[in-house]
C-alpha cells in the first residue's frame, strides 16, 4: 500500500512538470514563428521587442544553425539601432556558449566581430563598446576583435571539415584566409611575417584604429631580398600569418576544387600588388623618360615573364620571381582552364601587366586573345587594342609664346607616319564682348558656360562655337618617324604663326585621330600686384618687358544679387570704367572703384595691341604695421639639459624686428624681470636685471639636489610695464644617464664619376665632444638614381 502511494505521488509530480512545461512553451511562439515575428517587428522599427525575440531564438539550444545565425546577426543590429552597443559582446558570447558545436554559428559570430564597431571606452577597468556618455579612456578593439574572430574560426575548423557540404566548407576556409590578412596583408604586408597568437587576446589600444596609410613596399630579409610566404605542411607548422594564409587557401581548394580559379586569382592579385612594376607608380617620370638604357633598373620593357622590378621596403629592385610566386604564370594558368568569369579577369590582367611593362606587342596579342575568347565588353578591349596599335597623336601642353618668333609646340605620337596641321585665328575680343553683353542687364538663372572665358579652348573644341573662328591662316604637313614596338615619340612642331593672337591648331594623323590645341602668341602682358588697399596693374610689352604708356585699360566687373531678400530670383549688377596707363605703364585703382564683391575682367588696348586678365575676384591687402614693428626676444642657455645641483646660465636680448634699424636697441638700459617656473608652473626663480647697451641681460641660477625633473620655462617681463610678458625660452632638468652620441658620415664634397673610388669617413662622438671608442660599426652603402632639372636664369 505504501509503495502504491509513492508511485501515485511520483506520477502526479511528473504530470505537474509536464503541464508546467506545456504551459511555458505554450507562452512562447514556435521557432519559425518567433523569427518571423521578430523580423516583422524589426522592419517596423520596434527594435526593443525584436531584440528580445532574436535573443530567445539565438540562445535557444533547439534553434537551427541557420535560424540562430540570422537571429544573432539581426539581434546585434537591433542593439546598435537602440544605442545599446555595450551589450553586443555579452550577447555574442552567449550565442557562442549555446552553439559551441555549430561551426556555421561560430563563423557568423566571428564575422560579426570583424564587421561591427571596434571602438569604445574603458571605465573602471571595464570595456564598453561604442559611445559612452560618462566618458572614460577612449580605445579601439580592432586587433582584439580580429584575434577573437580568428579564435572562433579556429574552434569551428574541426567541426567544418566533418560537414558533408564541401562547397560551404570551401567558403569557410576562404573566409578564414581573408580574416587572417584583414587590415594587414594588402595595406601593411610586413605584418604577414608575424604569427598571431590565437591563445590570448591582445589588449585594447588607445585612440583610433587606422591602417589606410600608403604601403611602403613589400618586406625584405636581411640581404634585401623580397620575402615570399611559402606553403606549410599544416596549420601547426606555419611560421607566419602569411604561411597560414597560404594553407587556408589550399584547404579551400581541397574542400571545393571548383574554387581553384578563385584562389589562384586571390594569390596572383596579392603577388602582383606586392611585386609588379606598378608599385613604382610614385616614380611616374620613370615611365615617361625616353631612356636609351636597355639594361638599367627602370627598363621595364626588357623584363622577362619571370622577372620584375618592384618598390620594396628597402627601395626599388630588379629580381627574378620563383615559379611558385610568378603571378603572370598563375594568371595564364587560370586563363587556360577554359572560359569563366575568373578566366575573363585573368585574360584582361595579363594584357594590363604587359601594358604596365611597356611590352606593347605582347599586350596587343593579349588583348586580341581576350577579345577572341570573351568578346568586346562595352568596346573596351578593342579600344585598348587600338590605343596600342593605332596611329595616335596629341599635342603636349604649352605656355603662351611671344610675338615676333615662330611659336613651337611638342607633339607626342606613336605608329603614325604623317600628320597634317591647320591653324585658324580666334576672335578672342568678340568672345569677351559677347560675355560682357550677356551679363549686362541679365536677369534670372545664369548660363555659366557663356561667362566661362578662362577655358576658351573648351568652348571652341567641345562646345562647337565656330562663330569665333575668323579664318584658316595656315596648313602644312610633317613626315613622322615612329619608334618600334609602339613606343611614343615626341617631335617639336614649328608653326608659321608669328603674329599676336590666339590660334586653334589641329593635327590630323594619317589613318588616326585628330588633336587640337589653342596657341597664344602675345605682344602685350598684364601684371597685377597688391598694394595697401589698392591694386596695381602693369601693362608691358610681352617680349621686352618695356612699359606701354597711354594704353586704354577697361575694367568690367559683375556680381549676381537677389531681387529682394529671401527671394529665389536674381539679377546681375555691372560696374565698368576705363583708365589710361601712366608713363610707367601702370594703373593703380582702389576699392572705391573696384569693389571686391565683383568678378573683374581687365582688358588693355593700344595701337592694335590686346591683352586681358580675368574673370577673377580681387582682394585688397592692408599694411599691418605691428607686423613690421614687432618686439622680439632671443633667449639661450649654456646647454639644453641640466642635472640637479648644476648651475644654469642664461642670456636674453630684446629688439625691434626691423631690418633697416642700425646696430642699436630701443630697449637698452631698461629694467626687466626674469622669472623661471618649474614643470608644475610654480615660481622657481625671479630677479630684476638692467639691460646693457645692446638690450642684453644674463644671469645664472643653481639647481638644488631636489630639483623637480622636467621642462623649466624662462619668462622675461617688462618691469616698466607692470610685468608685461615679452618672451622667453626653455631648458630641461633630467637625471644622469649614459651620454648619447652622434654618428657623422663625411662623404665626398665634389661629384664623383662612375667607376671612381669613393672615400667616406664615419665618425662617432658624444655630444659633449669626446669620441666614441671601441664601438662596433655596421654600415651599408646603397645606390639610388637621381635626376635634377637645370634652368638658366631669365
Amino acid at each position: 500500500m505504501h509503495r502504491k502511494s509513492r508511485i501515485q505521488v511520483l506520477a502526479g509530480v511528473v504530470l505537474a512538470v509536464c503541464f508546467a512545461a506545456l504551459w511555458i512553451y505554450a507562452d512562447q511562439p514556435p521557432a519559425r514563428q518567433r523569427l518571423s515575428q521578430a523580423n516583422k517587428l524589426f522592419q517596423q522599427g520596434n527594435y526593443k521587442e525584436a531584440y528580445e525575440l532574436y535573443r530567445q531564438e539565438a540562445t535557444s539550444p533547439q534553434a537551427s544553425s541557420a535560424n540562430a545565425s540570422e537571429a544573432m546577426h539581426k539581434g546585434v543590429q537591433s542593439l546598435m539601432n537602440l544605442g545599446r552597443t555595450d551589450e553586443i559582446d555579452e550577447f555574442r558570447e552567449k550565442v557562442v556558449e549555446v552553439h559551441s558545436k555549430s561551426w556555421r554559428v561560430l563563423e557568423q559570430v566571428a564575422q560579426s566581430y570583424e564587421n561591427h564597431d571596434h571602438h569604445g571606452y574603458i571605465v573602471a577597468g571595464k570595456f564598453y563598446r561604442g559611445y559612452h556618455r560618462g566618458g572614460g579612456r577612449y580605445v579601439n578593439a580592432a586587433q582584439r576583435d580580429r584575434v577573437r574572430a580568428l579564435q572562433l574560426l579556429q574552434r569551428a575548423q574541426p567541426l567544418a571539415v566533418e560537414d558533408a557540404d564541401k562547397k560551404a566548407v570551401g567558403t569557410f576556409f576562404l573566409h578564414f584566409a581573408r580574416t587572417l590578412v584583414q587590415g594587414t596583408g594588402f595595406v601593411e604586408p610586413w605584418r604577414l611575417q608575424e604569427l598571431t597568437d590565437l591563445k590570448e587576446l591582445p589588449d585594447y589600444e588607445d585612440g583610433w584604429y587606422w591602417r589606410g596609410q600608403t604601403a611602403k613596399g613589400a618586406p625584405v630579409d636581411a640581404e634585401g631580398n623580397p620575402i615570399f610566404h611559402k606553403l606549410p605542411k599544416s596549420f601547426d607548422t606555419a611560421q607566419s600569418d602569411g604561411e597560414r594564409w597560404r594553407w587556408f587557401m589550399l584547404q579551400a581548394v581541397e574542400a571545393d576544387p571548383a574554387r581553384r580559379n578563385e584562389v589562384d586569382m586571390m594569390f596572383a592579385d596579392f603577388l602582383r600588388g606586392q611585386f609588379d612594376v606598378q608599385t613604382m607608380a610614385r616614380y611616374g617620370r620613370i615611365f615617361e623618360e625616353d631612356s636609351k638604357d636597355e639594361s638599367g633598373i627602370f627598363a621595364v620593357h626588357t623584363l622577362k615573364d619571370d622577372e620584375t622590378i618592384a618598390q620594396l621596403a628597402s627601395g626599388i629592385k630588379r629580381f627574378k620571381l620563383p615559379d611558385e610566386f610568378n603571378f603572370i604564370s598563375i594568371y595564364q594558368n587560370v586563363a587556360q582552364r577554359g572560359r569563366s568569369d575568373y578566366g575573363r579577369s585573368a585574360r584582361d590582367m595579363i594584357a594590363q601587366i604587359y601594358e604596365d611593362r611597356r611590352q606593347y606587342p605582347k599586350a596587343a596579342e593579349a588583348w586580341k586573345k581576350a577579345r577572341s575568347e570573351y568578346g568586346d565588353d562595352y568596346n573596351n578591349r578593342q579600344q585598348r587594342l587600338d590605343q596600342i596599335v593605332g596611329a595616335w597623336g596629341r599635342f603636349e601642353p604649352g605656355a603662351t609664346q611671344p610675338a615676333g618668333t615662330n611659336p613651337t609646340i611638342d607633339y607626342r605620337f606613336r605608329n603614325g607616319n604623317r600628320v597634317t596641321l591647320s591653324a585658324w585665328t580666334v576672335d578672342v575680343s568678340k568672345l569677351l564682348d559677347d560675355a560682357k553683353a550677356y551679363l549686362t542687364g541679365h536677369r534670372g538663372q545664369l548660363d555659366y558656360r557663356r561667362t566661362n572665358i578662362s577655358d576658351i579652348g573648351q568652348r571652341l573644341i567641345y562646345e562647337n562655337e565656330n562663330r569665333y573662328f575668323v579664318e584658316k591662316v595656315a596648313t602644312w604637313a610633317m613626315d613622322l618617324k615612329p619608334r618600334p614596338n609602339h613606343f611614343d615619340e615626341r617631335v617639336t612642331v614649328t608653326t608659321p604663326l608669328n603674329r599676336p593672337g590666339a590660334y586653334l591648331v589641329t593635327a590630323q594623323m594619317a589613318g588616326g585621330n585628330i588633336s587640337r590645341v589653342l596657341i597664344w602668341v602675345a605682344d602685350t602682358a598684364i601684371v597685377k600686384k597688391q598694394l595697401d588697399n589698392k591694386a596695381l596693374y602693369f601693362i608691358a610689352d610681352a617680349v621686352s618687358g618695356a612699359p606701354i604708356a597711354g594704353a586704354d585699360v577697361e575694367f568690367f566687373g559683375w556680381q549676381q544679387v537677389p531681387d529682394a531678400p529671401n527671394r529665389n530670383s536674381y539679377h546681375v549688377e555691372v560696374k565698368r570704367f576705363v583708365e589710361k596707363t601712366d608713363a610707367d605703364g601702370q594703373v593703380i585703382v582702389d576699392n572705391s572703384k573696384m569693389p571686391n564683391s565683383h568678378q573683374w575682367l581687365i582688358t588693355a588696348r593700344k595701337d592694335g595691341r590686346f591683352a586681358y586678365h580675368g574673370f577673377s575676384h580681387v582682394w585688397f591687402g592692408q599694411r599691418y604695421d605691428p607686423e613690421y614693428n614687432a618686439t622680439k626676444i632671443y633667449t639661450v642657455t649654456d646647454r639644453p639639459v641640466y642635472r640637479p645641483t648644476q648651475k644654469v646660465h642664461f642670456k636674453a636680448w630684446i629688439r625691434h624686428a626691423k631690418y633697416d634699424q642700425p646696430d642699436t636697441s630701443d630697449f637698452a638700459k631698461r629694467p626687466y624681470t626674469v622669472r623661471i617656473t618649474n614643470p608644475k608652473g610654480e615660481k622657481f626663480f625671479e630677479k630684476e636685471f638692467t639691460t646693457d647697451e645692446y638690450a642684453g641681460l644674463n644671469g645664472d641660477v643653481e639647481l638644488p639636489k631636489t630639483a623637480m625633473l622636467g621642462v623649466y620655462h624662462i619668462a622675461v617681463l617688462d618691469s616698466a610695464r607692470k610685468g608685461q610678458h615679452v618672451g622667453g625660452g626653455n631648458f630641461r632638468v633630467e637625471e644622469y644617464k649614459k651620454p648619447e652620441f652622434e654618428v657623422l658620415v663625411e662623404a665626398p664634397k665634389e661629384p664623383v664619376q662612375l667607376g671612381e673610388k669613393i672615400d667616406a669617413t664615419i665618425q662617432a662622438k658624444y655630444y659633449f665632444g669626446a669620441p666614441v671608442t671601441n664601438a662596433k660599426v655596421k654600415f651599408t652603402v646603397k645606390r639610388s638614381n637621381y635626376s635634377s632639372g637645370w634652368y638658366p636664369r631669365g
